[in-house]
C-alpha cells in the first residue's frame, strides 16, 4: 500500500507458502476501493492545508477533480448495467431466432453456397497476397488494415467513450510467466472480491485473464495446427478479409465479440470457461477478449503482452499515471525482456526467406505499385548482403571450427553496405503490409519448396524478427556472428541492458511492483532493471518465513565422510576421488533422511557424468537399496512420467532419490512439498560459462555503467539466483518441514552466503564436520516422526 501510495518501485519478498498472492490481492483492491473513496465521495468544499492559491481557485480545482471522477465512475456503472441488460437482450434474441434457424438451415446453405460459387468465379486466388497501395503510419505488429476491420461498424460514440473511460479510471496489471500462475491468481482475486463490500460509488472492479490465440482459438482448422507461429499467422490471414466475406473465419463477426466483451465484463471468467462460451455463442474468443481490455481494470497477463511493445500496442493496453503494474516471479522479468527483443536467425533460415521473397516478385512484380516494388527490391538487397557477409568479412575457420565476431549494430550495418537504407522505414513497411504473412501465404497455395528441398516458410519467421531487432537503440545492442564452414552464419541479435524496455512503463505508470518468493542478490535486479534510479526510489521488503525455525534445518557441507574438501569447481569436479566422496555423502543422507531426496547438479553434462560414474561402482547399488533413483530427462515429454515415478516411490515404496539440474525443468514451477522433497541437495555453484562472447559483452556493458562492480560480482549474483530459485522447492506451506544441503565449501565464503535469502541464512549452520551433519538430520526427522 505503502510503494502504491506514494508512487514508487517496489521490490518485495516473501517466501512460498506465507500468502503472497492474496496480500498482492487485498493490498491492491484496498487501494483501489480507498481511491473511489477518495475521488467519488462528496467532501466539504475546500482544504485544511494552506497554500498560495485564492480559495475560490482550489475550490474550483477540487470540485473540478471531483466531477471528473465522479462522471468516470457514473459512467463505468452505467455501461456495465447497460452491458447485463445486452446480455439478456442477446439470450432472448438467440431463443427466438433458433426456430427460424432451424426451419430455414437448409434454404440458407444452398443460397450462401451458390452466392459464394458465383462470388468466386474468375477471381485470381493469389489476388488476397498482393500488397495494397495504401500508405500505413501503423508499426504495431498488427497492420492498420486488420485494426479497421476488427472496428467495423463499432459505432464512433461506443469507441470514444471507451477511450475517455480509459484515460480516468485506475487500471491494475498483474504480469506473471505462465498460464498456470495466472490462473491460480485469478482464483485468489475471485475469491477476494466476492468477500468484499461493492456500491454504486465504490464499483466492483471487472477482471479479465489475458491469454493467446493457442489457448483460445475455436477454429479446429486453426487449432490443429502444430505451433503458435503457424496459428497467429493463419488466423491473421482469416481476419484479414472484412468479416462475413467467403475464406474469413467463422467466428470472426463484431456481434459475437460484444457479446463476449459484455459477458467478460460483468463475470470472472477462466480460460476454459471463455473457450466455452466462445464455442456457445459461435464467436471468437481471443478477440472478444481483445475487445473488454478497454472496460477492465484488473488484468492478468503474461509478460510478453506487456513487456513486448510491438504486442502491448497490438492489444492496446492503456499504461496511465492511475495505473499500477505488478510483476510475480520477477527474477524471470530480466531473462524475458532478453528473449523478446533478442532474435537470432542463420544462413540456411534467410536463403529460404530470399526464395519466397524471389517468387513473390517475379509473380506480382508487374501488378505492383513502384514504391512497394522498390521497397521489396531493397529487402532483397538486404537479405542478399546478409547471405554473403561471411565471405567478406569472416575469417575461414577449420573444417571442424567455429569463428565468433561482434559488432555493433552501425559497424554491422556499414559492413553490410546498407548504411543508405533506413532500417525504420523498412520495418515499417515490413509489418505495416505484413509482408511475412504475403510471402508464407503465397508458398503454401503454390506448394513451393527451395533449393534444398526444405520449406522456405520455416526461416521467414526467425529472418523477420532479426530484422524488426535492428530498430533498436544501436549503443545498447551488439550484433553476435557465429561462423563454421559446414553450417554458415548465425546472426544474433544480444540485447546489452535490458532495462531500456523497462523504463518507459515505469515512466508512464503510478507504481511497479517486482514480488517474488525470494529476489536475492537483490543487485542482479537493480542493475539489470532498475539502474537509470535513485535508491531513495526504491523501496525494498524481505518478510520472513512463516514456519518455525524447527521445521527447516539448512547447512553448508564442506567435507565429506571421509574429510575430503567438497569443492566442484570447473578443473576438479570430475576428480574420481570426489565424486565417489559425493556417492558416499549421498548413501548416508538416503539412510537417515524419509521420503524423497532431490539432489541438484550444476549442468545436464556433469549429472550425467557423475552417475555414469558412480552407476560403475559399488555404492550404486547400496543406494539402489535404499532408494529407488530417477534422473531429470533432458525431453520434456519424459518428464511427467519420471514425475509420476518418483511420486509412486515415495508415498508407496521405500523412497526416492531424484537427480536433477539447477536452472532446469524442475529447479522451478515444481513443488516438492511434504515427502516429495524431505531433503534438498545442491551440489556445486552454477557460475556461467565465463568464456560466452555474449555474457562477455553484457558484463563489459554493465560494468562500464556502474564501475563499482566488478564481473566477479555480476557471475556470483547470476550463480547464486539460480541456487535461490531451487532452495524455494522445499518449503511450499505452513506445516511443511525439511533439510537444505548446499554442497560446497565456497558456499561458507562470506560473499557467497550473504547472497542467500534472508529467513534461510539466519537458521544456516556451517560446520567443519560430516559426522555433525548426519546426527543433525538423523535427529531433525527423529523429532518429527516422534510428533507423528
Amino acid at each position: 500500500m505503502n510503494v502504491i501510495e506514494t508512487g514508487t518501485i517496489g521490490i518485495l519478498e516473501s517466501p512460498t507458502g506465507t500468502g503472497k498472492s492474496l496480500s498482492i490481492v487485498c493490498g491492491v483492491l484496498t487501494w483501489l476501493r480507498q481511491y473511489y473513496e477518495r475521488n467519488g465521495i462528496e467532501k466539504e468544499k475546500g482544504t485544511n492545508e494552506e497554500t498560495d492559491e485564492p480559495a475560490w481557485v482550489t475550490e474550483f480545482e477540487d470540485s473540478l477533480k471531483k466531477n471528473q471522477t465522479e462522471k468516470a465512475v457514473e459512467r463505468f456503472a452505467r455501461r456495465r448495467s447497460l452491458r447485463q441488460h445486452r446480455t439478456l437482450l442477446n439470450r432472448v434474441e438467440r431463443s427466438k431466432t433458433i426456430l427460424e434457424t432451424s426451419s430455414n438451415k437448409k434454404h440458407k446453405r444452398s443460397h450462401s453456397g451458390n452466392f459464394q460459387d458465383n462470388k468466386l468465379v474468375g477471381a485470381d486466388p493469389d489476388d488476397e497476397w498482393l500488397l495494397s497501395d495504401t500508405v500505413f503510419k501503423d508499426t504495431s505488429i498488427l497492420s492498420s488494415e486488420k485494426e479497421q476491420l476488427l472496428t467495423l461498424g463499432s459505432g464512433n460514440e461506443e469507441m470514444s467513450e471507451e477511450e475517455d473511460e480509459c484515460k480516468e479510471l485506475p487500471r491494475i496489471y498483474y504480469c506473471s510467466r505462465t498460464h498456470s500462475q495466472l490462473l491460480q491468481f485469478q482464483e485468489e482475486v475471485k475469491r477476494t472480491i466476492a468477500n468484499m463490500q461493492w456500491s454504486e460509488k465504490v464499483p466492483r472492479p471487472s477482471v479479465l485473464i489475458l491469454s493467446s490465440r493457442k489457448n483460445l482459438c475455436i477454429n479446429e482448422k486453426v487449432s490443429s495446427l502444430s505451433n503458435a507461429n503457424l496459428i497467429n499467422e493463419r488466423c491473421m490471414e482469416l481476419t484479414s478479409k472484412e468479416p462475413g466475406s467467403p475464406g474469413c473465419c467463422p467466428y470472426y463477426h463484431l456481434e459475437g465479440q460484444r457479446i463476449l466483451r459484455d459477458h467478460l465484463s460483468s463475470e470472472i471468467v477462466d480460460i476454459e470457461e471463455l473457450v466455452n462460451l466462445g464455442k456457445e455463442r459461435r464467436a471468437c474468443p481471443y478477440y472478444g477478449m481483445k475487445r473488454a481490455i478497454k472496460s477492465s481494470q484488473f488484468i492478468l497477463l503474461p509478460y510478453q503482452s506487456l513487456l513486448h511493445k510491438p504486442t502491448r500496442e497490438s492489444l492496446r493496453l492503456p499504461l496511465h499515471s492511475n495505473c499500477i503494474v505488478i510483476f510475480d516471479e520477477a527474477h524471470h522479468v530480466v531473462d524475458a525482456l532478453n528473449d523478446m527483443y533478442g532474435a537470432e536467425t542463420n544462413t540456411q533460415q534467410i536463403q529460404s526467406c530470399l526464395f519466397g521473397l524471389k517468387r513473390y516478385i517475379d509473380c506480382y512484380e508487374t501488378r505492383l505499385s513502384s514504391l512497394n516494388l522498390f521497397m521489396l527490391r531493397q529487402f532483397h538487397s538486404f537479405l542478399e548482403s546478409l547471405v554473403q557477409f561471411s565471405s567478406l568479412h569472416l575469417k575461414i575457420p577449420p573444417i571442424d571450427g567455429e569463428t565468433q565476431n561482434v559488432f555493433t549494430v552501425e559497424d554491422f550495418v556499414t559492413r553490410l553496405g546498407i548504411d543508405n537504407l533506413n532500417i525504420f522505414k523498412l520495418n515499417e513497411f515490413l509489418e505495416s503490409k505484413c509482408l511475412h504473412l504475403k510471402l508464407i501465404g503465397l508458398l503454401k497455395s503454390r506448394i513451393l519448396s527451395d533449393s534444398n528441398g526444405t520449406d522456405p516458410c520455416q526461416g521467414i519467421h526467425a529472418v523477420f524478427h532479426f530484422v524488426q531487432t535492428l530498430k533498436q537503440p544501436y549503443s545498447k545492442s551488439r550484433i553476435i556472428v557465429k561462423f563454421r564452414k559446414d553450417i554458415g552464419c548465425t546472426f544474433k541479435m544480444l540485447v546489452l541492458h535490458a532495462a531500456n524496455n523497462l523504463t518507459e512503463i515505469i515512466s508512464l505508470v503510478r507504481s511497479v511492483v517486482f514480488v517474488g518468493g525470494t529476489l536475492e542478490p537483490l543487485r542482479d535486479i537493480k542493475l539489470r532493471l532498475l539502474g537509470t534510479f535513485e535508491d531513495s526510489h526504491i523501496v525494498h521488503c524481505s518478510f520472513d518465513h512463516v514456519i518455525p525455525d524447527s521445521h527447516i534445518l539448512p547447512i553448508i557441507v564442506s567435507r565429506g565422510p571421509t574429510r575430503v574438501p567438497l569443492e566442484f569447481t570447473y578443473a576438479t569436479r570430475e576428480s574420481e576421488i570426489l565424486i565417489h566422496e559425493l556417492g558416499r555423502m549421498l548413501l548416508n543422507i538416503c539412510r537417515v533422511v524419509p521420503g524423497g531426496v532431490v539432489v541438484f547438479f550444476s549442468s545436464y553434462s556433469y549429472c550425467s557424468y557423475a552417475l555414469n560414474y558412480l552407476q560403475q561402482k559399488d555404492i550404486w547399488k547400496l543406494l539402489l537399496r535404499q532408494k529407488a533413483i530417477f534422473k531429470e530427462p533432458q525431453e520434456s515429454l519424459e518428464l511427467n512420467n519420471v514425475l509420476d515415478n518418483y511420486k509412486k516411490a515415495v508415498y508407496e515404496q521405500q523412497g526416492g532419490i531424484l537427480f536433477a539440474v539447477i536452472g532446469g525443468k524442475l529447479s522451478e514451477g515444481i513443488n516438492f512439498q511434504d515427502d516429495l522433497g524431505r531433503c534438498i541437495i545442491v551440489v556445486g555453484m552454477p557460475f556461467p560459462n565465463h568464456l560466452s562472447i555474449e555474457l562477455q559483452e553484457s558484463i563489459n556493458y554493465i560494468t562500464g555503467m556502474f564501475p563499482s562492480v566488478s564481473s566477479k560480482e555480476i557471475l556470483e549474483d547470476m550463480c547464486m539466483k539460480l541456487v535461490n530459485q531451487t532452495i524455494g522447492r522445499t518449503i511450499r506451506h505452513i506445516s511443511d518441514y525439511g533439510a537444505v544441503l548446499l554442497v560446497d565449501q565456497r558456499f561458507a565464503r562470506p560473499a557467497i552466503s550473504n547472497k542467500l535469502p534472508k529467513w534461510l541464512r539466519r537458521r544456516l549452520a556451517f560446520p567443519d564436520d560430516f559426522g555433525w551433519v548426519l546426527s543433525s538430520l538423523a535427529e531433525f526427522f527423529r523429532n518429527f516422526r516422534k510428533r507423528v
